[in-house]
């Protein structure tokens, strides 16, 4: 096994591979330049630190790495609690007085002599480490088996001014050994970093002065970081949320189903659950289930045929501010939800292939766009859905939206729908605001195909998918079609 550590009744195997691990990896060793890092430098999100042999004390990593004798390092390293790596020969070893194979958080490496590139493809759980007698070989193996797709060379010196970052001085005879193996492990690194798209990874230096800058590239320490903590995704909602809360706005179910439909009914509207399903079923036979937002146990008991049911009775909020809650319990890979007073006018299928890549397909309001609602004509009516927004922020409609199932968008949208249930109009213009900070996920319906009420758009409205009847006006005239029918 790759790695293994002693349970107490014998030793167990661990892995830690995997196919990416998604922070940047900073690699620490103990050569001059070291001594102008700090160990809350790595303190931050976004960086995953680790040391070479006597890198610590002056570095507490996240993960140490030492394949020589437990003597050559400071004893203090083998009651630290993260996670230190050993050569798998030295199991019987012990430090002042005590086996380290009992220490906390130790692990031994299985290693062996082989090609340097093997480190590019052994990747498997059960493998042996790249060891060649050098510690930097195989802690890169190890970082590479572990999923690390950009790695940061500190205090990589590989000669410099003086032996080491602190106060040690080497005799004449090991520096000379040293120098030597510097030069070996130069050369060494330039076939591993020529190599390094074997595993789609970087290999970035950031020590100054080191001779790899001159066939890889040198970033400042303080640069490498700043670019490190700017790769973690940014909260959305940063407000910590309760444990009962929080189980509210995560997807829930397995899908049962690649493709579905999800429709959103409250009490108000259960007469209008079969026109919707009469006009959906003419066009359309994905698997449908309806969002119970207080449906009439009539209306429910005519259309258990045709779909299956959620109660969204138990979320703390009402009315249509429960949409993200229903669309987090769809039963689908890929989701389109529709408000019951959507009229489906065709095929929606289109509406799945523009929520592809983890985007969020939507309609856009014009009626309640900059443009128009800024404008002198511009009439307000009962509500206003803009005063918590941007000046520039579009409204998008959120009566017709597609998604993939596990956007956190979804999540985040209900997140401050449970945080703030009260500051907000409706649903729309908390959509609105995290559409507009995460514009790369929008995806926009054209107005060829889905339109709202109140929109003024020109051209044939014949090859509409979707007419959203928005508002009570809309209703009245929903039933009004329904009395014609009958």
């Amino acid at each position: 096994m790759s790695l293994w550590r002693d349970c107490g009744k014998g030793f167990v195997p661990i892995s830690l591979a995997s196919s990416r691990l998604m922070s940047d990896v900073y690699l620490c060793c103990p050569g001059p330049s070291l001594a102008n890092v700090t160990t809350e430098m790595f303190n931050v999100p976004g960086v995953f630190s680790v040391a070479l042999n006597t890198a610590y004390p002056k570095i507490r990593p996240t993960v140490w790495i030492g394949m020589d004798k437990p003597a050559c390092y400071d004893p203090n390293i083998w009651w630290e609690s993260f996670v230190k790596i050993c050569r798998g020969s030295y199991t019987e070893e012990w430090c002042s007085g005590s086996s380290i194979r009992y220490c906390p958080s130790i692990y031994f490496a299985d290693v062996e002599d082989t090609d340097i590139l093997d480190m590019y493809a052994r990747r498997a759980h059960d493998v042996k480490f790249v060891w060649n007698k050098n510690t930097f070989i195989t802690a890169l193996h190890i970082l590479i088996w572990m999923g690390a797709k950009r790695i940061y060379l500190v205090g990589c010196d590989f000669g410099g001014p003086t032996d080491y970052y602190d106060d040690r001085v080497l005799s004449d005879t090991l520096r000379e050994s040293n120098r030597k193996l510097y030069s070996q492990l130069v050369e060494r690194l330039r076939l591993i970093y020529n190599n390094r798209s074997r595993n789609r990874m970087e290999i970035i230096s950031c020590t100054p002065n080191s001779p790899v800058n001159e066939y890889m590239p040198y970033i400042p320490i303080e640069e490498a970081l700043t670019k490190s903590q700017s790769r973690v995704p940014q909260p959305m909602v940063t407000e910590v949320l309760h444990a009962v809360d929080a189980s509210l706005c995560s997807w829930k179910s397995k899908p049962k189903n690649d493709y579905g439909v999800m429709v959103g009914c409250p009490f108000d509207q259960s007469d209008l659950l079969p026109w919707w399903f009469k006009n959906y079923r003419k066009h359309n036979s994905y698997p449908v289930t309806v969002a119970d937002f207080g449906i009439s146990e009539e209306v429910k008991e005519a259309c258990k045929r045709y779909c299956d049911f959620v109660d969204m009775t138990d979320i703390p909020v009402t009315g249509w501010l429960r949409k993200p809650f229903a669309i987090l319990r769809a039963q689908a890979k890929n989701i389109l939800w529709c408000d019951v007073d959507v009229e489906v006018r065709g095929n929606m299928g289109d509406f799945f292939k523009l929520s592809s890549g983890g985007r969020v397909a939507v309609g856009e309001d014009l009626y309640w766009s900059p443009e128009h609602y800024y404008s002198p004509a511009f009439k307000s009516g009962k509500y206003d859905f803009r005063r918590y927004l941007p000046k520039d922020c579009r409204i998008y409609d959120s009566g017709v939206l597609a998604v993939e199932m596990g956007n956190p968008i979804i999540e985040n949208w209900a997140c401050e729908t449970l945080l703030n249930p009260i500051k907000y109009e409706s649903d729309t213009e908390i959509l609105a605001l995290f559409l507009y900070n995460n514009s790369d996920k929008l995806s926009v319906i054209p107005k060829t195909e889905h339109l709202m009420r109140l929109e003024h758009c020109p051209g044939n409205k014949d090859n509409l998918l979707t007419f959203h009847w928005t508002g009570p006006q809309g209703k009245r005239l929903i039933r009004e079609q329904i009395k014609e029918r009958e």
